[in-house]
């Protein structure tokens, strides 16, 4: 019991904050966008995400890895650019796993194992050479964009009835190691946006060499206080449907009081995944 629930801790953690990912090159289609530019559609994109302060929702979670299925429920809360929440249950019975996620910490308590772990971002970008940022999984969970640079290289286009936008992210990759150079990294990030909505249904986030990514789709866009939020959330790793998570929100609420507890039994024992 205690290496399948390491594996489905570990599996649950890289779908939430895309670990290791990997594709093959992609080939877009796209046709002259017409009647609008990209400034227009870069302030309809923004006059349209998700405007909150706290976030809350039961989801269904469901990951499949090579072949296995696993399905979980869970309860995630986010504290907007500050923490993101997540309990982790079977479909029926007692918590499994309790995940907390802030700027600069990641935090899992395994209670099927009685253990816990603590790292950092610098962590996994060691581990698994990628470089995370708590503000990409808070947009990858509720739906809204990631920053990127707004200049005149920004890519805008018609694809597939669809609104394209897309440029390079820059940021600078924080690293403690103070044997290790801090230096800047880039990413290509692309939106596809619903055309009457402007809500992102599809979003890419790759490497320059495209070797590494996640694609994540937002579907069935639901009205809560006033927000369109997607209820189901897809993230395909690999470009392939045996590596994908898909996340079903139901009984979302926005903006109401949330906390977020966190508290490690003195008996558990420190590991690291």
């Amino acid at each position: 019991m205690g290496f399948i629930m390491n594996k489905n801790v570990a599996a649950i953690l890289t779908g939430l904050i895309i670990l290791l990912v990997s594709c093959k090159d992609t080939k877009i289609t796209r046709k002259p966008l017409e009647g609008k530019n990209k400034e227009f559609l870069m302030s309809e994109l923004k006059k349209n995400e998700v405007n909150f302060t706290t976030f809350s929702a039961k989801s269904a979670i469901s990951v499949e890895n090579n072949g296995s299925n696993n399905a979980f429920k869970s309860t995630i809360r986010i504290q907007k650019d500050s923490a993101i929440w997540v309990s982790i249950t079977p479909l029926f019975g007692i918590e499994l796993a309790r995940v907390l996620l802030t700027k600069d910490s990641l935090k899992v308590i395994n209670r099927i194992n009685a253990e816990y772990f603590i790292g950092d971002y610098d962590y996994f970008y060691k581990k698994y050479d990628v470089a995370l940022e708590f503000e990409t999984i808070q947009a990858l969970l509720i739906g809204n964009k990631v920053d990127f640079e707004e200049d005149e290289k920004l890519k805008f286009s018609i694809d597939n009835e669809k609104y394209y936008l897309g440029n390079i992210k820059k940021r600078k990759v924080e690293r403690k190691d103070k044997n290790i150079r801090v230096k800047e990294s880039e990413e290509v990030v692309s939106l596809w946006l619903n055309a009457s909505t402007y809500k992102i249904e599809e979003m890419l986030i790759s490497d320059l060499t495209a070797s590494r990514f996640v694609r994540a789709k937002f579907l069935e866009h639901q009205k809560f206080a006033e927000e369109l939020i997607p209820t189901q959330l897809t993230y395909f790793l690999n470009e392939t449907k045996d590596n994908k998570v898909t996340i079903e929100y139901s009984k979302i609420t926005l903006n109401q009081p949330i906390s977020f507890s966190f508290n490690i039994p003195s008996k558990y024992e420190q590991v690291y995944y």
